[in-house]
């Protein structure tokens, strides 16, 4: 059986006024040639290693669904509706998950591979960044 490494993209961001929110995260998924599979689910994990901070904002969206926990708490599922041409994504402030030191973001991700009323197929994907302030 072959392992999956994905990676969740992360980016801190370190300044004391706050910039504009910038995107550097990347679509991730399970590396394949179907990129349309029919009811698939992974399992993401990144550790991040925290000093002092202020604040926690987590950015996330997927095709299809997603559930987010900090350091095994659960947080939150999404995502927020939108069209396949207009995605959007949820901005959750996760700064009392988060701890000083070692911090665990796993995120379980399945996308449908159907489209429903609410939904419409596009290709499976998860995005997901976490922006620190300092």
């Amino acid at each position: 059986m072959r392992r999956l490494t994905l990676i969740l993209i992360v980016f801190v961001l370190l300044t004391e006024l706050g910039l504009a929110f910038n995107f550097n995260a990347h679509w991730i998924w399970k590396e394949q040639s179907d990129r349309t599979p029919y009811n698939q689910t992974i399992v993401t994990r990144k550790n991040v290693e925290l000093g002092l901070y202020d604040n926690g904002i987590i950015r996330i969206t997927a095709d299809s669904y997603y559930r987010l926990f900090i350091n095994g708490q659960w947080i939150a599922d999404g995502p927020c509706r939108s069209w396949a041409n207009h995605y959007r994504y949820d901005e959750i402030d996760v700064t009392g998950f988060l701890q000083t030191g070692n911090n665990e973001i796993k995120i379980i991700s399945s996308f449908f591979g159907a489209g429903v009323l609410t939904r419409q197929v596009t290709e499976a994907g998860l995005l997901a960044q976490l922006d620190i302030k300092n």
